[in-house]
């Protein structure tokens, strides 16, 4: 790891993967973000001379900014002026249960309160604090508006929405208890360098990942953004729900999610990703299992986990809002829809059944999430009654695909699901 004097020595004592925000951190870095580099150890504490094991630890990088970490602009207390004083800052929706915090409350009627980051409390100063505050302030009363969605004066004009669609997903693939209220954080860099907000580092997912089992958190169904039986310290903003009411965020949130499973959020590599953890750490995880006694193990816990996010990531597949218009999926069809596809989800091969009231010709096109056409049936002129045709997707990888169905009233899309 690149050198640095902050670090932390966590201890996953409520987590019996032992891997959930090693794992989670290391899917933020394969979609191309900075997320805490993690290495797994063993501790042993010398008490009076006697060597005394504590188990499975995890020795890992705290967010900060720095250049190998948030690289964001350096803020001194003498930028308290132009472009300067733009940035860098990191903020989180985190206030402390255990302790004082020191921070500011949002000017919205949520009175969310902001903890500093950076500068901390001890070294920003009041001009820094006062613009951090106001900007906040501009991005919330930017969303709450009428004309929030308008693309170049809306809430856009004060954040990058990529950042925020995969902060989203990262919430509710895990149904985090403490999403959107807790360890959520934010950072901005100066004007000159570009100066919208980003969501994130991700941050604090041991409760998460099928961790938390009750309020309906280890349930596969369900947004935790429209959760509110957890209160924590924090309303959950209203900035998500705000956003899923543009037309075009959701869009491309649907877009950007199914780019997204069908490289570094796709089941198989997120299952690789458990599968090499659970290999590197077996040996150690055994030797804390038999000297705390523990009856629950690894594999039994990664399995348990594993099947959860099958179904978790199936059900936001098949639930995510919007519509991913360069993929040839429309909210209503262009004619009436007498087609059926089935077994949906499918393992090899799936049916297009339809019933035609007169002859028709009919051409089908079967597409993957990154518009790669993997089948096609060209232009036939199909008899009045009932058919069916069988597609077969054998050779192909598990995700979610489309099939368009071109007929001489227009195009009907059908999305179909293949399982490993």
């Amino acid at each position: 790891m690149p050198s640095d004097n902050d670090w932390v020595l966590y201890g996953p004592f409520d987590d019996a993967t032992l891997m959930r925000n090693v794992m989670t951190y290391e899917l933020a870095r394969q979609m191309g973000y900075w997320a805490p580099r993690t290495k797994y150890v063993e501790l042993v504490i010398n008490t009076f001379g006697w060597p005394v094991y504590q188990g499975v630890y995890v020795m890992m990088e705290k967010i900060k900014r720095d250049h190998n970490r948030v690289d964001i602009a350096k803020l001194d207390s003498t930028d308290n002026s132009g472009d300067q004083l733009t940035g860098g800052y990191i903020w989180a929706i985190d206030r402390n249960i255990w302790v004082g915090d020191s921070g500011f409350t949002s000017s919205n009627p949520q009175n969310l309160f902001f903890s500093y980051k950076y500068p901390d409390y001890q070294h920003i100063t009041q001009p820094q604090i006062d613009y951090i505050k106001a900007y906040t302030d501009s991005f919330e009363n930017a969303l709450a508006a009428p004309n929030f969605a308008d693309l170049n004066n809306g809430y856009r004009k004060y954040m990058n929405e990529s950042s925020f669609m995969d902060f989203f997903f990262f919430q509710e693939m895990s149904k985090n208890i403490d999403a959107y209220k807790r360890s959520a954080y934010l950072n901005k860099d100066k004007y000159s360098n570009g100066g919208k907000v980003n969501a994130g580092p991700v941050w604090d997912f041991n409760s998460a990942w099928y961790n938390i089992h009750y309020c309906g958190f280890d349930s596969i169904g369900g947004w935790a953004y429209q959760m509110t039986c957890w209160i924590s310290s924090a309303p959950v903003p209203f900035w998500y729900d705000r956003m899923l009411q543009d037309s075009i965020y959701a869009r491309d949130l649907h877009c950007r999610w199914l780019t997204w499973r069908s490289s570094v959020l796709d089941t198989a590599n997120i299952f690789h990703i458990l599968d090499s953890i659970t290999n590197y750490i077996r040996p150690a995880a055994a030797r804390q299992e038999a000297n705390y006694n523990l009856t629950e193990t690894l594999q039994g816990q990664v399995d348990t986990l594993k099947a959860w996010m099958f179904w978790r990531l199936l059900w936001m597949d098949y639930h995510m809002p919007g519509n991913c218009w360069n993929l040839g999926v429309a909210d209503e069809s262009t004619s009436q829809d007498p087609f059926d596809v089935y077994p949906n989800p499918f393992n090899a091969q799936f049916n297009l059944a339809f019933d035609l009231a007169s002859n028709e010709n009919i051409s089908i096109e079967v597409f993957d999430a990154l518009g790669k056409k993997v089948d096609e049936i060209p232009l036939k002129n199909y008899a009045s009654g009932y058919n069916k045709i069988i597609l077969d997707l054998t050779n192909e990888p598990a995700g979610v695909y489309f099939v368009n169905i071109i007929t001489e009233n227009g195009m009907i899309a059908k999305k179909v699901l293949k399982l490993d």
